[in-house]
């Protein structure tokens, strides 16, 4: 007798009964991860597109409403290097003196600030005939704080290389 001979149609039902379950329950799940998508977009919309531009249209940064709670608008620099610049965005910070944002990796790893060393020990690597993998980067948060920096100063980042953009964010605080 085969195993299939021996399960019980009592058994095969539960089986086929979860089965259909299961798929029905991911259904669900898909489309309850489709709405929570929407509602999150949504959300960012208002509070960083609708909420900002009706706060400035009445020429406001920070409100307070009856109920208690407050409405203010905060700028965010948000900036990122694509991987198809990276090469052209390197250049750029060494060009104009800001190559000690850079980060260096080869075996070891070198810290902002410490371009020139990872530049004598590629040499040195180089020179001697060994291979070797680099790795160059920016910290997220040097490079914002760098592009905010440069912002301030009248002086931006080039768009085209460190994606640098404001977002007006509103943020609301419940009364307590």
């Amino acid at each position: 007798m085969s195993d299939v001979e021996r399960l019980s149609d009592e058994s095969l039902s539960t089986v086929s009964r979860l089965a259909a379950l299961a798929v029905n329950l991911q259904a669900r799940v898909t489309l309850k991860e489709i709405e929570l998508k929407s509602a999150e977009d949504e959300l960012r919309r208002v509070v960083e597109e609708s909420l900002p531009l009706a706060m400035f249209e009445i020429g406001l940064s920070e409100l307070t409403l009856e109920d208690g709670s407050s409405i203010s608008v905060i700028e965010s620099v948000h900036a990122g290097i694509p991987k198809a610049s990276e090469a052209d965005a390197f250049h750029w910070l060494r060009s104009h003196d800001l190559g000690d944002v850079i980060k260096n990796e080869l075996i070891a790893s070198f810290g902002r600030g410490e371009d020139s060393k990872a530049k004598a020990l590629l040499d040195l690597m180089r020179t001697a005939g060994y291979t070797y993998k680099q790795r160059e980067s920016v910290h997220p948060g040097t490079l914002k704080a760098l592009a905010r920096e440069k912002i301030v100063a009248g002086d931006p980042l080039p768009e085209d290389l460190f994606g640098v953009h404001i977002i007006n964010r509103a943020i609301i605080k419940g009364s307590n």
